[in-house]
């Protein structure tokens, strides 16, 4: 890796500052979701509890509730594609307006101890505590809620989130007395912090970068420490300079952040300018390329004292005090980013049986909404036929995307369609790579990435290569077909690959009992062990670790364990459950969004031969609760989604019908 001294700073763009902050701000925590770049807390005079957003493409700044809790040398995370902001540890105190007392007695002064230094004044308040707190905002809402502690107080200690799962890794820090080493992980299922095994030597102020399931931590003039999250063990293995790119010369590690694409990693070193003199000048290492596991150098830019950063809108934002510049990831940078990152693993498991849910535990919560008039009709399709059929939905968010399709006179298209449900318009965005019909839609946990699989495009048999749609960006790449052409078939997302289940496929529409798993990390379809039984149609959801796979011929529900890749008898999952299906009923669409699960089930009305009743069960993972939306009688359902706080239906007369979910 070289350095050029004469790199063109112009290439940083300066955003507007920070509001209400000073030159000297520090300790503050950053995040981004999208095109939303999130700052809380800090210490300039006074510890923080403030928070404000960035839209980098209106480049406005919003200032949001401040925390419970003012707070410096704490974490921020954004969970469930941008629906909620977990501010975590740090030390401060809690607010007046949050219950907090007005003037708290301190235990201990650590402010002269810590805070104060020869080189930085920062607040003067003697009833800091060390936190163990932490609060999560929900974005939607726009309120904070204290959600529980960590087993341990810590601040600035390395974090990394991990999408997949939704579990929030912290790793060292400083403690009590001194730098620690213990590691605690957040379980979103439990709401509970978990210790892990501990850090074989203390880090006091550490950097991670992830690589596949390794996480480094790195730590200047310290050996490199290596985590390996799928067996809980601290391994003795130096990063690999192909995949982590190394230290320059008389350089150090200052900061890492993880964004969808891949990893940022900032080094200070020493740069002899064209006057001879030398000084520190950052050099930036950008990985966009997770398929590949390459880095690409980015201009310097002078050195600053205290700074956060982060990955928004195809730019790599960094804050400094009171200032904030913008690097514009290039094409290249961005495009191969465009890898498999899995939806949430979404929560629990079971057969569908007895009562609405089940549980060992008794949390799981059905929430019924009765036909009170909730559901109303969106505008329809535009300029498509009234017989249109065969195209595929998802949702990002608050947008509904609809993609390919075909008419009744043969017409196949390629065509890719977006809905807004809050400003209930429809927009026309780039077309597929490929018309299809029969196909499914993916979607990444960040919301940033709809991954178009299989299908058919009516002329020939043969596998359809899968299309990846940037979100921001509005562009479409390619990525491997699978090994087999079906259409018609079960899709979902679960640690970190796409499956994919039976359909129909080319030999005289045979149904399939195949499997197929998309891998990011070697970018290629690989297939895993069948099914028991041949599935034509086929609708799946994700539970965890556990796929669990509806369709016909056979009604009986199967369940797959990505784990072990073996499929599991239903009769041993007593403590697991899924909502329950009335005698007769039926699983008649499934659908996942970031965050959760849609399963819509038919059922017969008692006493009414011939009339059916359809229920769309929706899932919140990190709420581990059902909420049952009854549709309305008179439409069918050929798909639901959930969209913000909606659910989604879309019917076979082309109708899009909304309501309002309770309690999401």
């Amino acid at each position: 890796m070289s350095c050029d001294n004469d790199l063109d700073l112009t290439l940083w763009e300066p955003l507007p500052g920070l509001p209400h902050t000073s030159d000297d701000f520090r300790g503050f925590a950053m995040a981004s979701s999208r095109d939303t770049v999130y700052i809380s807390g800090g210490n300039s005079k006074t510890v923080s509890r403030s928070v404000f957003s960035l839209n980098i493409t209106t480049r406005k700044w919003t200032e949001l509730p401040g925390m419970n809790y003012h707070r410096w040398g704490h974490r921020l995370a954004v969970i469930e594609g941008g629906r909620y902001l977990f501010a975590i540890g740090g030390w401060g105190y809690k607010s007046e307006a949050a219950g907090g007392a007005a003037t708290p007695k301190p235990k201990r002064s650590i402010m002269k101890s810590v805070l104060r230094s020869k080189t930085s004044k920062v607040a003067s308040e003697e009833h800091i505590e060390k936190l163990t707190s932490y609060e999560v905002y929900d974005v939607a809402k726009k309120v904070w809620k204290e959600a529980g502690h960590l087993n341990e107080s810590r601040r600035d200690f390395a974090m990394v989130d991990d999408p997949v799962s939704g579990r929030i890794y912290v790793f060292g820090g400083v403690g009590e007395s001194d730098a620690l080493n213990t590691v605690e992980v957040y379980n979103p299922f439990e709401n509970e912090w978990d210790y892990l095994k501990p850090i074989p030597e203390a880090k006091k102020t550490c950097h991670p970068v992830v690589v596949g399931t390794h996480i480094h931590l790195y730590e200047n003039g310290k050996k490199t420490m290596t985590y390996d999250r799928t067996c809980d063990k601290w391994i003795d293995e130096t990063p690999d300079e192909a995949f982590v790119p190394k230290c320059p010369v008389k350089g150090r590690v200052c900061s890492t952040c993880s964004f969808s694409g891949g990893e940022v990693i900032i080094f200070n070193y020493p740069v002899r300018g064209s006057d001879g003199v030398t000084k520190d000048r950052w050099l930036i290492a950008h990985m966009a390329h997770k398929r590949t596991k390459t880095w690409t150098v980015m201009p310097p830019v002078d050195a600053f004292t205290h700074y956060k950063m982060a990955v928004a809108d195809g730019k790599l934002v960094i804050a400094t005090g009171k200032s904030i510049v913008a690097f514009q990831l290039v094409d290249d940078m961005v495009d191969d980013a465009s890898t498999v990152a899995s939806s949430c693993s979404s929560s629990q498991s079971g057969s569908m049986r007895n009562a609405s849910v089940l549980s060992s535990e008794g949390s799981r919560v059905v929430e019924q909404i009765k036909d009170d008039g909730t559901w109303t009709l969106q505008p329809e399709f535009p300029s498509k036929p009234k017989d249109f059929r065969g195209y595929a939905v998802t949702s990002v968010e608050d947008l509904v995307y609809i993609s390919g399709g075909c008419s009744g006179d043969g017409t196949i298209y390629r065509s890719f369609l977006s809905y807004n449900v809050i400003s209930k318009k429809w927009k026309k965005l780039p077309g597929m790579t490929h018309r299809r019909l029969g196909h499914k839609m993916a979607v990444s946990p960040d919301g940033r990435y709809i991954y178009v699989v299989g299908g058919g495009d009516g002329k020939t048999m043969r596998s359809m290569g899968v299309d990846i749609y940037d979100v921001i960006r509005e562009v479409w790449t390619p990525a491997p077909a699978m090994n087999d052409y079906r259409v018609f078939f079960g899709v979902t997302v679960c640690n970190g690959k796409i499956f994919a289940f039976g359909g129909i496929g080319s030999d005289n529409g045979n149904q399939l009992k195949t499997v197929e798993a998309f891998d990011p990390e070697t970018f290629s379809w690989e297939f895993m062990t069948s099914m028991p039984e041949s599935r034509g149609v086929c609708n799946v959801i994700t539970i965890e670790h556990k796929i669990f796979v509806f369709g016909t011929p056979s009604q009986k529900v199967l369940t797959y364990d990505t784990t072990s890749d073996k499929w599991v008898d239903n009769n041993t999952l007593d403590d697991l459950s899924l909502p329950f299906c009335p005698p007769g009923g039926c699983v008649c669409a499934s659908s996942s969004y970031v965050g959760g699960e849609v399963l819509v089930i038919k059922y017969p009305l008692e006493g009414l031969q011939g009339r059916f009743r359809r229920a769309a069960n929706i899932y919140n993972v990190f709420k581990r609760s059902w909420a049952s939306v009854h549709l309305l009688d008179e439409f069918a359902c050929y798909s639901a989604v959930v969209a913000g706080d909606k659910c989604v239906v879309v019917t076979p007369q082309n109708q899009l019908q909304a309501c309002t979910i309770p309690n999401k």
